[in-house]
């Protein structure tokens, strides 16, 4: 989500008792739309992150370590030359807007105190960072805005600084909560969108919170009974106190190890998804945005990867169809023998130059036509048809081998396009690169010196009744935890007819329980590609019966004695029982 104003309200008083009086000693930007400001007072040094990036942004204290470039830009250049060793006066908010205002003391080359403000604006696409003189004229803007890009508002140096275009609507802080309802409820809308179109200062997300707390259905807000305003009453007025400090909980939902969404009250609308809470909003914004931006660093990186797997992949089926469609003409293999045989048979009755035979097929008792070759005798062109016909027979028995061996690649392909896709460390998409090199598929890919093999690439899991479920994150690691990790009874889990983790149930030599069983199964069909499915076939035998024949690829194993569950996986449930995972 963006940072609404009522959340920048919040931050600029938590800004305020931590930064006023605090030196600013170096200035950084280690990306075009980002800037570092190192500053120092009574409490220690910190570093306060500047970022204008669309759809990312935030000011806030941080924690994150970033890489400078030798040659900083103007606009740092420009930054350093009016606020560096300046001191910060002030961190202020405006109601209803989604901008921060950081004022400082600073002394001019000339020797003389003035003051520059810095103005963070957090609006989406129109994010910026604009330097202000005490004057309020703009000295500078990190995206400079002429009449060509806004006849609206212009940002570029030398003009007055005038503040966004309002748009229309109550401030959901300063207005009478009674004006708030009485707006929402004349609209015509869904109850969140009604929300978000009559309060200014809260976003969607509190929208959205405010609606599904009323009615769960975001019914339209015109057909809201008199119980139903007075809820909506009553919730508005326990975000505004949640906002001013009473009941107010920062957290952020994630969803698996994934941040999804962040507030400043309890997001009820998420049901099932795991909350982390924080003590300030700069802690948690720190850790929301640097997750996100190595979720986003992490996929950029390995979009590659899915590209060449994907490139692979395609041109192994290619491949495979091709030898489908020479298999099939192989067919005709018997009728070519067939014209052998009787070209043989009536060898007396033909004669060189004769361009086609008509002869008696006895197996048919009907008249058949074989063309012929006018410059062979008779005996050579039965040889021919007999020659033919080892070709093909030949030709059938080496394509059947190698259509197997097809469809074995091809599953082991769309076993590591399914590891990429569940890959979530920089480490797991190196293991599947070296893993593709070692298979002879990345001739190119150059390994690192040092391998990052030792990474915690298998699952751990414990059921219900204290049973430890492992399962691999990759093909190298189904190999190690089926062939040598686990134990032969060990009773072994995999997704029927699909690609997905081999999953061992650890017995300890215990009889296993059937809720141990059944957990197994689920967690199995959760690590494949048929996660969303219901009712998915599991495979399961004990591990004894599991094994690796030397044709056989990284991670495919062949196994017998096996029964089938059918089990439908239940992400909370499967997360439940999530432990620490095994390197």
């Amino acid at each position: 989500m963006a940072l609404d104003s009522v959340m920048l309200g919040i931050l600029a008083e938590e800004l305020r008792r931590q930064l006023i009086g605090a030196r600013v000693d170096k200035i950084f930007m280690h990306s075009r739309d980002a800037v570092l400001m190192h500053v120092r007072n009574e409490n220690g040094a910190k570093r306060l992150l500047f970022s204008a990036r669309s759809g990312m942004a935030r000011v806030h204290l941080t924690e994150e370590t970033f890489d400078n470039p030798a040659t900083p830009p103007a606009f740092c250049m420009l930054l350093r030359k009016y606020l560096q060793s300046g001191r910060i006066k002030d961190v202020r908010g405006v109601d209803g807007e989604r901008i921060l205002f950081f004022d400082f003391d600073v002394i001019t080359e000339m020797g003389d105190r003035t003051e520059v403000t810095l103005s963070m604006e957090m609006m989406g696409r129109y994010s910026n960072i604009v330097v202000i003189s005490a004057e309020n004229f703009v000295i500078d803007a990190l995206k400079r805005i002429g009449m060509a890009q806004s006849d609206k508002r212009q940002l570029v140096p030398g003009i007055p600084f005038r503040m966004p275009p309002q748009r229309s609507g109550l401030s959901f802080l300063s207005s009478e909560t009674g004006d708030l309802v009485e707006r929402i409820v004349s609209c015509n809308r869904p109850l969140s969108a009604a929300v978000l179109e009559s309060a200014v200062g809260i976003g969607p997300v509190v929208s959205r919170e405010i609606a599904f707390r009323v009615s769960g259905d975001d019914t339209e807000a015109v057909r809201l009974d008199e119980k139903a305003i007075q809820t909506l009453t009553n919730e508005i007025e326990a975000v505004k106190r949640a906002a001013a400090g009473d009941g107010r909980r920062l957290g952020i939902v994630c969803e698996g190890e994934k941040p999804f969404e962040f507030s400043f009250i309890p997001l009820t609308q998420y049901r099932g998804l795991r909350v982390i809470e924080f003590e300030n909003l700069s802690e948690l914004l720190d850790g929301y945005y640097a997750q996100r931006h190595r979720t986003e660093l992490l996929q950029a990186r390995s979009s590659g990867l899915k590209r060449q797997v994907d490139a692979i992949l395609e041109r192994i089926i290619r491949r495979q169809h091709s030898r489908e469609q020479e298999l099939a003409s192989t067919g005709k293999a018997e009728k070519l023998k067939l014209y052998g045989e009787l070209l043989t048979a009536n060898i007396p009755l033909l004669k060189k130059g004769m361009e086609s035979a008509e002869v008696f097929d006895y197996y048919s008792d009907m008249m058949v036509v074989i063309p012929l070759d006018p410059l062979k005798t008779p005996v050579q062109n039965a040889q021919r048809y007999y020659r033919d016909y080892r070709k093909l027979i030949t030709a059938h028995k080496v394509l059947d081998g190698l259509l197997e061996d097809g469809r074995r690649e091809i599953e082991y392909m769309e076993s590591v396009r399914y590891a990429v896709d569940m890959a979530e460390t920089e480490a797991e998409f190196l293991n599947i690169r070296i893993e593709l090199k070692e298979s002879g598929y990345l001739k190119a890919y150059r390994v690192p010196a040092k391998k990052q093999t030792k990474t915690k690439d298998i699952y751990a899991y414990q059921t219900s009744d204290g049973f430890v479920v492992l399962a691999g994150k990759n093909n190298t690691a189904n190999d190690r935890l089926s062939l040598r990790t686990a134990s032969k009874s060990d009773v072994w889990f995999h997704v029927k007819n699909g690609a997905g983790s081999h999953a061992v149930l650890m017995t300890d030599g215990k009889p296993p329980t059937d809720a141990a069983m059944t957990e197994a199964a689920m967690i199995a069909a959760f690590h494949s590609e048929q996660r969303q499915s219901a009712q998915v076939a599991v495979d399961y035998t004990q591990l004894r019966n599991v094994k690796k024949a030397p044709e056989l690829r990284t991670g495919m194993v062949v196994y017998s004695g096996y029964k089938t569950a059918y089990v439908t996986p239940d992400m909370k449930k499967v997360e439940a029982m999530r432990r620490p995972e095994k390197p």
